[in-house]
């Protein structure tokens, strides 16, 4: 996972990266193992934790509104 490999790269352990993203170190090794994936509400912190910033394409969601609507 992003996750795993970013703690790996940043040489930090699970109970490091748990404290970061607020959740238990057993929640981390789920993750790891995809035992089960994050609930969106921890998913700001692990984008921040990951140093990712979302780009958007605006003409993109453009197409995207027309093709729903």
């Amino acid at each position: 996972t992003c996750v795993f490999r970013s703690r790996l790269d940043l040489n930090l352990s699970q109970s490091q990266v748990a404290k970061i993203i607020n959740v238990q170190t057993d929640t981390i090794t789920n993750w790891e193992l995809k035992r089960n994936s994050p609930s969106i509400k921890y998913i700001p912190k692990i984008i921040s934790f990951l140093g990712y910033t979302p780009k958007f394409d605006e003409n993109e969601l453009k197409r995207y509104r027309i093709q729903k609507d």
